[in-house]
């Protein structure tokens, strides 16, 4: 068995588990649909009250905005579903020494550490939200569907997942020397918020940050100016480029920390 099959085969183990658990409790999967739908609306007045004074903002007009807020649906939808429920549990399973029962696997304990508290079913729901939020202010904006704007929006979609996710697990991956890291996660979910508005509401050096450093921009505003037909096809192979080397980076400061693991019976 090659390995890339290996992996996917463990990672369709973890989605059957968190589907069956939450077959268990049908009630509660309907709620959380709910729950979600109406976080989605609650964003989505945001913008009707900005716009309710002016008819542009920074270069965005309202259907354009909601665009954006359903492409950060999407790929909020995706995190939740992948990363989320375990990445923020990492730290406790450094500092509680059961990441004995990880680093013993046959396996990348990188790749398991991403996926070891299963995935979220139930966040999947946002996706298909996102998904009809986009359709409809598209056509609102009068934006036409193309092939290539299309996958453009999904390659920039792609390396802002990569690099994310790329400094969020470096974040985890610090608790091997800092026993709280709780407040940079606060850091990070507070500038992960600013992806459901253009960076282009921002001024320098913010829009910067928001682009090289904590690069939001690749998640949402490049994958929602990809589909409009406005973006800057030139920061994709940059985004692409910073993608590859965040996570080669990230793979090696994994490995750089775990020798400084001592183990629960330490």
């Amino acid at each position: 068995m090659t390995p890339w099959l290996r992996y996917w085969r463990i990672w369709r183990r973890f989605v059957a588990m968190a589907l069956a658990q939450l077959l268990e409790y049908r009630a509660n999967a309907l709620l959380s649909v709910l729950d979600n739908a109406a976080q989605l609306g609650l964003l989505a007045v945001v913008y009707l009250v900005v716009y309710r004074f002016t008819d542009d903002v920074a270069g965005w007009s309202q259907a354009q905005a909601l665009v954006l807020l359903g492409v950060f649906w999407i790929f909020d939808g995706i995190w939740s579903f992948q990363f989320s429920r375990s990445l923020s549990g990492l730290s406790a399973l450094i500092r509680r020494g059961d990441l004995d029962f990880v680093l013993l696997r046959p396996a990348s304990s990188q790749f398991l550490v991403t996926c070891w508290r299963g995935v979220n079913v139930k966040e999947a729901t946002k996706v298909v939200q996102g998904l009809l939020l986009t359709a409809y202010a598209a056509r609102a904006a009068g934006a036409e569907w193309s092939a290539t704007g299309v996958l453009s929006a999904t390659l920039f979609g792609l390396c802002g997942l990569a690099l994310l996710y790329a400094l969020r697990f470096a974040i985890a991956t610090c608790t091997f020397w800092v026993l709280q890291v709780s407040e940079l996660y606060e850091l990070f979910d507070a500038l992960f918020s600013t992806a459901r508005f253009p960076v282009t509401y921002f001024r320098e050096p913010v829009r910067g940050m928001l682009t090289y450093v904590v690069p939001v921009a690749f998640a949402t505003t490049f994958p929602a100016q990809a589909l409009l037909g406005t973006a800057d096809l030139r920061f994709l192979p940059v985004g692409a480029l910073l993608a590859l080397a965040s996570l080669a980076a990230t793979n090696r400061f994994w490995n750089y920390a775990i020798r400084y693991y001592s183990s629960a019976s330490s």
